[in-house]
């Protein structure tokens, strides 16, 4: 969804937008996105003249053009002036590891990941039309890079809560499995209920040795590495 978003947000000035005219009518819009179109026309021929590396970061919007306004009202457009595509393939390459992250935060924390996501969706959405992509001055943006960062700490917090430590060992609790791991000790513990070793939860910043031996005469037998 998020990156099918993306893609029709982007290419909206380019004339895409034709594409969903009859869900726009639904919303009481059009297809020229309240004149928005006439600045795309007029922003696109300059974007074009450096496609690759644009204009420089910060280094477009130093006067207003022609028609009066100071940002193209596409965020991506803005980016692309800026940027070229080179920075609008880093934005998606952003987008897509925001996705990432919030979907690996679903297995620990379900609240931080679904503000995550819907986060992200309505800033993907709302660049359709607005400008705040890579504006650290807009609040909208800065939020969008806090919770990129605060999702795996977040993550991270919540699997910390679950360590128990203990003389001698530590105590690994997962939303399925207990298991546990020996500190010093010869290998890895876990119930029987536990078939394969990668049942557990990814989670950036936490993994554990593939050189950790399960150890059989601990739960019924079965044996392997994680």
């Amino acid at each position: 969804m998020v990156v099918l978003c993306f893609i029709y947000a982007f290419t909206t000035p380019f004339g895409t937008r034709e594409v969903l005219a009859g869900v726009l009518d639904l919303i009481g819009r059009d297809t020229s996105f309240t004149d928005r179109d006439e600045i795309w026309a007029e922003l696109i021929p300059i974007a074009m003249r450096n496609p690759v590396l644009g204009q420089g970061y910060g280094g477009f919007w130093v006067r207003p053009i022609e028609s009066g306004v100071n940002e193209a009202h596409n965020g991506y457009l803005d980016v692309m002036l800026e940027l070229g595509l080179v920075g609008v393939l880093l934005l998606f390459v952003f987008v897509l590891s925001m996705c990432r992250v919030a979907y690996m935060t679903f297995a620990w924390d379900f609240w931080w990941a679904a503000l995550g996501f819907c986060f992200l969706l309505m800033i993907v959405v709302h660049n359709t039309s607005e400008s705040t992509f890579l504006k650290t001055s807009d609040l909208l943006w800065s939020l969008l890079v806090f919770l990129r960062v605060l999702l795996p700490t977040a993550a991270r917090t919540k699997a910390g809560a679950r360590f128990e430590v203990r003389a001698g060992h530590s105590t690994v609790t997962t939303l399925q499995e207990k298991m546990v791991f020996e500190a010093g000790g010869p290998g890895f513990r876990a119930p029987n209920r536990l078939s394969s070793p990668s049942t557990a939860p990814d989670l950036p910043g936490l993994r554990f040795s593939r050189k950790v031996r399960l150890s059989a005469q601990n739960y019924g037998g079965v044996s392997g590495y994680c």
